[in-house]
């Protein structure tokens, strides 16, 4: 269980600026990838409080 929920539109921010950096590296063309890490993800339960973007 979460102790403390991210609020919806905190949650939205983190993956809003996630699909940014995506659509950034790929407008760019030199990246082969982007690794996202953490509770960031496709289960978005998971995010809480202290959740933020993690990537290589």
């Amino acid at each position: 269980m979460v102790k403390n929920p991210l609020p919806a539109i905190e949650a939205e921010r983190l993956l809003d600026r996630l699909d940014a950096i995506g659509a950034a590296l790929n407008a760019d063309g030199r990246a082969l990838a982007l690794l996202s890490l953490g509770s960031v993800g496709a289960d978005l339960a998971r995010l809480d409080s202290y959740s933020d973007l993690d990537f290589l």
